[in-house]
């Protein structure tokens, strides 16, 4: 399957990001991507628009969301949002619109909601409900300090795992060269075998310890003590033993976490050209 040049990672890690959602008794992992302009977030986060479980969204409001979406939600058949650009989608909307999206995403994607008041919709459930959000934002957005403020303030940076990326001088030019041949026009949807109900795995305390650096490390970028990227990194490995149909983590799971860790913060890390094969 072609992507990208470069970003073979990325579809990596997304798909451990939507896998999550099957997983039992785990809140699943929720994505930050950032990256400059032209760098295919985007589009590969649309090559997932296929996965029966994945909702798309690009204009969107808390009041139509919830309208559209509520009952697939609830009946589990829907788990996980993906919104290609955040700025594109919330572009134009007024300060109180914006802010009911971003306050009800950020108890979607980790305590779950059961009681909604939007302005426009009441909603009281039976349960609460959960999904998972993975969406992309040019890197600039994030230089708005006031923004970052705000969104670290309510929680939803360390709700959401930050991944960013940059590229190498030499995976520049294989990029052209991949649009010379027009290779792009080749690409194809992703699939991903997704169990029909969620499954529990395991992972040892030894392995589980191996992640801690790296929680510590995103605890700084987030200013918080970790222990949300913690179970988070965590569950990034179950849910790589889940596609790989293995109900407990081994040490592969855990190095190739590792391994996509290196993307995983919001160091702007390149993407070098040689990574193609690893």
């Amino acid at each position: 399957m072609l992507l990208m040049i470069g970003l073979e990672w990325l579809e990596e890690l997304i798909s451990y990001s939507i896998a999550s959602t099957y997983l039992k008794n785990e809140v699943p992992v929720s994505l930050l991507i950032v990256s400059e302009v032209e760098t295919g977030k985007s589009q590969v986060l649309k090559k997932f628009s296929e996965i029966e479980s994945v909702i798309v969204l690009t204009k969107a409001t808390a009041y139509g969301f919830l309208r559209d979406y509520l009952p697939q939600i609830q009946s589990r058949q829907k788990r996980t949002i993906i919104i290609p650009d955040l700025v594109q989608l919330t572009m134009g909307l007024n300060p109180n619109l914006y802010q009911q999206f971003i306050v009800l995403f950020n108890a979607l994607v980790e305590e779950g909601i059961r009681n909604v008041s939007t302005g426009n919709i009441s909603i009281t459930l039976s349960e609460d409900i959960r999904v998972n959000l993975i969406s992309a934002l040019p890197k600039k957005e994030l230089e708005d300090k006031r923004k970052l403020r705000k969104w670290q303030n309510i929680g939803f940076m360390s709700r959401m795992l930050p991944v960013s990326f940059s590229y190498d001088l030499l995976t520049i030019a294989e990029i052209f060269e991949y649009l010379y041949r027009d290779e792009f026009k080749k690409e194809e949807k992703i699939q991903l075998k997704l169990p029909k109900e969620d499954i529990e795995v395991t992972i040892s305390v030894d392995l589980a310890k191996e992640l801690t650096p790296y929680a510590i490390q995103l605890a700084r970028v987030t200013k918080t003590y970790g222990f949300r990227h913690q179970r988070q990194l965590q569950t990034l490995c179950k849910a790589r033993a889940l596609l790989n149909g293995r109900t407990e983590v081994i040490r592969e799971d855990v190095e190739r976490i590792r391994f996509l860790a290196h993307w995983i913060n919001l160091d702007f890390n390149e993407v070098p050209s040689n990574l193609f094969n690893q």
